[in-house]
């Protein structure tokens, strides 16, 4: 029987504008995605930044921890969250419309959540030797093709205010959501051999 002696635990913050990533992180108060629970203003605890040109900032994650092995099957659990206390908004900004797109920013989050189960699972088997590697060079090719798509979701939408971009972007995250439903679950289960 194969057992998996070590845990592994990758987490990215990933976010919603260009600023640059904190250096460290506090235990903030985070949100898990749920297709049933939407982001309100009251989630936004951080202080707005006066010196941004943002409106809103969103704090998003991915994290991936092994939670259960057993006969060469490890379940590597991949989480989203929302950030309460690191997303702002700034005072006389919180707009239905505004809110709205930050919530794609989390709805986004969830598809490369959702991607990354789909990656790891498709691979037959992991070598046990390599396992963390393999995972690890995984879930960074899939941090920036997030990356990049959320750029390109600012920038095309232009912060929300290109309302017509806006409302492309709102069906193109809906369909992929949908498109990736096989993959909304906590964990990859993945065969790991000697």
């Amino acid at each position: 029987m194969l057992y998996f002696k070590y845990f592994i635990t990758i987490s990215i913050l990933l976010f919603s504008s260009s600023e640059s990533l904190p250096l460290e992180t506090n235990n903030s108060e985070r949100i898990a995605w749920e297709k049933n629970y939407q982001l309100d203003w009251t989630d936004f605890n951080g202080r707005a930044k006066k010196t941004s040109s943002l409106d809103a900032y969103t704090m998003l994650g991915i994290s991936l921890e092994v939670i259960g092995q057993k006969d060469g099957k490890v379940d590597i659990g991949v989480f989203g969250y929302f950030e309460k206390n690191k997303s702002w908004v700034k005072p006389g900004e919180k707009t239905d419309h505004l809110l709205s797109h930050e919530r794609k920013h989390f709805d986004l989050c969830e598809v490369y959540r959702r991607k990354l189960i789909k990656k790891l699972e498709a691979k037959k088997s992991y070598k046990y030797d390599s396992f963390s590697k393999e995972v690890g060079q995984m879930f960074n090719e899939n941090f920036e093709q997030y990356t990049k798509e959320q750029e390109r979701y600012d920038e095309e939408t232009h912060h929300s205010q290109k309302k017509e971009s806006q409302i492309k972007w709102n069906k193109f995250i809906t369909k992929e959501l949908l498109r990736l439903k096989k993959y909304d679950k906590i964990a990859a289960s993945l065969n790991v051999v000697d």
